[in-house]
């Protein structure tokens, strides 16, 4: 997957955006801009953007149901290992802040992972102590909730080696009222609830990102488990 990341500096970002500003305008975002002792970059990505569930899991490792359980930020050198860039006399260094997402699996649609693992999922943006990244193209995970991920296990032998397999299209959630109703109170997981017709196949998970233009439904998510052997029923 090729993902460009462009990485702006705040007093370049904060003129872009003053130039479109009317005088008053002008005043109230510098008043809003971070506190001096801040050292703030804007960053944004070019991920591939699918157009297909299909298309969205030929990238995929793991399609799970998740609950999120913590979220921290972490600075971690992003510079690739220098066996990799072919110059091991020349070791760099390039420090980015990153949010860790610590998420609790409780269902398997695909993938290697169990229900009851503990996972983290990192992603390019955040702010640690003075320092803060902000990634135009993060979709935020919302501790507390329960979530459909799509994510991509890195080759590297780097900490960042899971991660969302692209930031506007690999996020999911079910209605409140399934959670509460079926899940929650219940003790149904997704796939139980569909067996005993509690779900409708038809039924739409709701993406996090309101870029998203593609539709999972409950039926996509059965047909992935039943194909990869994850389904009791299959």
């Amino acid at each position: 997957m090729i993902k460009k990341m462009l990485r702006l500096p705040l007093l370049v970002v904060a003129l872009v955006i003053l130039s479109a500003c009317g005088h008053d305008d002008q005043d109230i975002l510098a008043e809003s801009i971070a506190p001096e002792n801040m050292e703030i970059a804007f960053t944004m990505a070019d991920y591939i953007q699918f157009t297909s569930i299909d298309d969205l899991l030929s990238m995929t490792t793991h399609v799970v149901m998740v609950e999120v359980l913590d979220a921290r930020a972490e600075l971690m050198n992003t510079w690739l290992p220098c066996e990799i860039l072919g110059d091991a006399d020349n070791p760099q260094e390039l420090y980015e802040v990153f949010t860790v997402t610590t998420l609790r699996i409780l269902e398997v649609f695909q993938g290697t992972h169990e229900p009851g693992n503990i996972i983290e999922v990192w992603q390019l943006g955040g702010t640690l102590g003075n320092k803060q990244l902000v990634n135009l193209d993060m979709t935020p995970l919302p501790v507390g909730d329960e979530l459909i991920l799509f994510l991509e296990d890195n080759s590297l032998d780097t900490a960042w080696s899971t991660a969302l397999v692209n930031h506007s299209q690999s996020a999911y959630r079910l209605s409140p009222s399934i959670i509460r109703n079926e899940l929650s109170t219940n003790h149904h997981s997704i796939l139980q609830a569909y067996d005993m017709g509690k779900l409708n196949a038809s039924e739409r998970l709701e993406s996090l990102n309101d870029s998203n233009a593609l539709t999972l439904t409950i039926s996509d998510l059965i047909r992935l488990a039943d194909s990869a052997g994850s389904n009791p029923k299959s």
